[in-house]
């Protein structure tokens, strides 16, 4: 899972977040809206997810399949912004 979050210590500042886990299979529904079931690779996912949202992440996550953990390191190395990898904490 991707997140921007504005910097705890520079409101001026973005932060990229990422926490690794597993995309699963989109359920059927009647919705017309992108949706799939995200499993936290950290484990108890409950502290993955406290973790997460201590970090700054809102509601609002993009799912991504793949590991993009070192991709949003390497992005933000690139972009000079923070980073931060949730799963890792």
């Amino acid at each position: 899972m991707l997140a921007v979050t504005l910097d705890r210590t520079n409101s001026e500042r973005l932060t990229l977040l990422a926490m690794e886990g597993s995309v699963g299979d989109m359920p059927q529904t009647s919705l017309k809206i992108t949706q799939a079931w995200f499993q936290t690779s950290k484990r108890p996912s409950t502290l993955a997810m406290e973790n997460w949202i201590g970090a700054g992440a809102t509601h609002h996550g993009a799912l991504s399949a793949g590991h993009l953990a070192e991709a949003v390191t390497w992005v933000s190395r690139l972009a000079k912004l923070p980073s931060r990898i949730v799963a890792h904490d």
